[in-house]
């Protein structure tokens, strides 16, 4: 028996088993391994290949990311109302509406 995860001597159940007919073995038997092993191959990964940690990296993130500066058309209803009542917390005590110059 060893500490690799992935030798099948070490995984529950009979090692003549193929993985993936246990349902969730595999996701368990990955889990372990990057749990052990992940961080030093992420930081190899950048450290020698950062194209391909680039395109793990561009894989894992949304595809549509929210925008940098979203405009008062992007947001929800109920998103304005929270951006305004948060504006007028800030505001100075007095009138709520600007007087006929704008001011």
């Amino acid at each position: 028996m060893t500490d690799d995860p992935l030798d099948a001597s070490t995984r529950p159940g009979d090692a003549d088993d193929a993985v993936g007919a246990r349902g969730s073995g595999l996701h368990a038997v990955l889990a372990a391994d990057f749990a052990a092993h992940g961080p030093d191959v992420v930081k190899a990964l950048r450290q020698e290949r950062p194209h391909d940690y680039l395109k793990l990296v561009a894989s894992l993130a949304p595809k549509d990311p929210p925008a940098a500066n979203p405009t008062i058309e992007d947001m929800t209803d109920d998103e304005f109302t929270r951006l305004l009542n948060a504006l007028r917390s800030h505001a100075p005590a007095g009138d709520s509406a600007p007087d006929a110059n704008g001011a």
